[in-house]
């Protein structure tokens, strides 16, 4: 480590990241410690190694996910999908059968080939999301493709962001109609909006009357770090 910050002092970074990278592999322990991960990610990131320094900084909030270095180190790098989103709370789910369910949980879990079925066709339908810290928000992803009924894809929806708590404090970022079927359609949020907690309302779908289907969606921004 001594060899890899005079290395860094001496703007030799992809040289420094090596040194480090030396270290990480002697040892299992090493190569898990948040700091190790964090030195590791700002050599990358002066090398201009943008994609390697992301996957440092994330290892170390997986061990961490409060660690402030780490969450400094993402907000120097480009918008991307904020990770550890979870579903806290939705209207209703309704499964499909005993081996393929509509879970709400499945908005969250990055597997295209699920999705949630809310439990009717009644509107709107709502899910809270909750991402792992505060960030900028910068854009909604959502997967529109429906597993069940076509004309169950959600169509007309309002995105609310919050950051007091998972039940107050939501103002509304935007409206949008999600096109029928599509998978990855991003929804900007024009000014970005500092939050925790998105919540999406479903105000109506493509003609079905039975339920509404909604695949994944993705949070894209940058850690906010006060």
């Amino acid at each position: 480590l001594k060899e890899a910050a005079a290395l860094s002092k001496a703007s030799q970074h992809e040289a420094a990241a090596a040194k480090v990278e030396e270290v990480r592999a002697s040892s299992g322990q090493l190569a898990a410690l948040p700091s190790i991960q964090n030195n590791l990610g700002l050599e990358y990131l002066a090398a201009g190694e943008t994609d390697r320094a992301r996957q440092a900084f994330e290892a170390a909030l997986a061990k961490d996910h409060t660690n402030k270095a780490a969450l400094a180190g993402l907000g120097q790098l480009p918008e991307a999908s904020l990770k550890g989103l979870k579903v806290l709370n939705f209207s209703g789910q309704r499964p499909a059968s005993a081996n393929s369910g509509g879970w709400a949980s499945h908005i969250a879990d990055g597997d295209p080939a699920t999705g949630w079925m809310c439990a009717d066709a009644k509107f709107p339908q709502t899910v809270v999301l909750e991402l792992a810290n505060e960030a900028t928000i910068a854009e909604v992803a959502f997967n529109n493709a429906a597993h069940w009924e076509p004309d169950g894809s959600a169509k007309e929806i309002e995105i609310w962001i919050s950051s007091r708590s998972a039940t107050s404090g939501f103002e509304i970022a935007t409206k949008a109609v999600l096109v029928h079927g599509e998978i990855g359609q991003g929804i900007r949020i024009d000014p970005s909006k500092r939050g925790r907690w998105v919540k999406v309302r479903i105000l109506s779908n493509y003609g079905n009357t039975d339920h509404t289907e909604l695949g994944d969606v993705e949070v894209i921004g940058k850690p906010w770090v006060g």
